[in-house]
Protein backbone atom coordinates (compact mmCIF):
# COMPACT_ATOMS: atom_id res chain seq x y z
CA UNK A 1 0.00 0.00 0.00
CA UNK A 2 2.53 2.66 1.00
CA UNK A 3 4.37 1.60 -2.72
CA UNK A 4 1.18 2.50 -3.95
CA UNK A 5 1.06 5.80 -2.13
CA UNK A 6 4.77 6.68 -3.08
CA UNK A 7 6.60 4.72 -5.23
CA UNK A 8 9.52 6.07 -4.61
CA UNK A 9 9.99 5.41 -1.24
CA UNK A 10 12.67 4.26 0.36
CA UNK A 11 11.18 0.86 2.21
CA UNK A 12 13.10 -1.05 5.47
CA UNK A 13 11.55 -3.92 6.69
CA UNK A 14 13.16 -6.08 9.56
CA UNK A 15 11.64 -9.34 11.83
CA UNK A 16 13.24 -11.43 14.46
CA UNK A 17 12.57 -14.54 12.10
CA UNK A 18 14.00 -14.77 8.81
CA UNK A 19 11.20 -17.25 7.73
CA UNK A 20 9.02 -13.98 7.74
CA UNK A 21 11.53 -12.04 5.67
CA UNK A 22 11.82 -14.86 3.50
CA UNK A 23 8.20 -15.37 2.89
CA UNK A 24 8.02 -11.49 2.70
CA UNK A 25 10.59 -11.37 0.03
CA UNK A 26 8.27 -13.80 -2.10
CA UNK A 27 5.07 -11.50 -1.60
CA UNK A 28 7.27 -8.63 -2.54
CA UNK A 29 8.24 -10.41 -5.92
CA UNK A 30 4.62 -11.45 -6.58
CA UNK A 31 3.41 -7.96 -6.62
CA UNK A 32 6.81 -6.48 -8.00
CA UNK A 33 8.30 -4.83 -5.24
CA UNK A 34 12.33 -4.24 -5.89
CA UNK A 35 13.50 -1.75 -4.02
CA UNK A 36 13.54 -2.37 -0.51
CA UNK A 37 15.74 -3.50 2.44
CA UNK A 38 15.32 -5.93 4.60
CA UNK A 39 17.70 -7.73 7.78
CA UNK A 40 17.20 -9.92 10.74
CA UNK A 41 16.80 -7.82 13.92
CA UNK A 42 15.79 -8.26 17.54
CA UNK A 43 14.74 -4.66 18.41
CA UNK A 44 14.45 -5.96 21.79
CA UNK A 45 17.75 -5.31 22.35
CA UNK A 46 19.00 -2.07 23.57
CA UNK A 47 22.46 -2.13 21.41
CA UNK A 48 20.88 -2.21 17.82
CA UNK A 49 23.91 -2.06 16.22
CA UNK A 50 25.45 -5.56 17.10
CA UNK A 51 22.38 -7.04 16.12
CA UNK A 52 22.43 -6.19 12.55
CA UNK A 53 24.58 -8.26 10.39
CA UNK A 54 27.58 -6.47 8.86
CA UNK A 55 25.86 -6.86 4.77
CA UNK A 56 22.83 -5.18 6.49
CA UNK A 57 22.55 -1.56 7.39
CA UNK A 58 19.55 1.25 8.61
CA UNK A 59 19.71 4.95 9.23
CA UNK A 60 18.53 6.15 12.11
CA UNK A 61 15.79 8.85 10.59
CA UNK A 62 12.55 7.35 9.43
CA UNK A 63 9.69 9.17 8.53
CA UNK A 64 7.22 6.55 8.91
CA UNK A 65 7.25 3.37 11.19
CA UNK A 66 4.72 0.67 10.84
CA UNK A 67 4.40 -2.24 13.69
CA UNK A 68 2.94 -5.09 12.73
CA UNK A 69 2.33 -6.26 15.92
CA UNK A 70 2.16 -9.93 17.49
CA UNK A 71 -1.69 -10.95 16.77
CA UNK A 72 -4.10 -12.60 19.06
CA UNK A 73 -4.44 -15.63 17.39
CA UNK A 74 -7.98 -15.46 16.16
CA UNK A 75 -7.18 -15.89 12.65
CA UNK A 76 -5.45 -19.00 13.96
CA UNK A 77 -9.05 -20.06 14.84
CA UNK A 78 -10.85 -19.70 12.10
CA UNK A 79 -9.10 -22.20 10.40
CA UNK A 80 -8.48 -24.77 13.35
CA UNK A 81 -11.96 -24.86 14.81
CA UNK A 82 -10.35 -27.29 17.36
CA UNK A 83 -8.37 -24.15 18.75
CA UNK A 84 -10.98 -22.57 19.86
CA UNK A 85 -11.84 -24.88 22.58
CA UNK A 86 -9.24 -24.30 24.35
CA UNK A 87 -9.34 -20.61 24.20
CA UNK A 88 -8.66 -18.86 27.63
CA UNK A 89 -10.19 -15.36 27.54
CA UNK A 90 -8.65 -14.84 30.56
CA UNK A 91 -5.42 -14.72 28.77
Amino acid sequence: MLYDIDPNIELTVSDIRESVLFNLKKRFAKAGLKNYKSFVIDLTHSNLKSQISPKGSFGTNFNLIVCDAPCTGSGHMEQNTGAALFFDERK
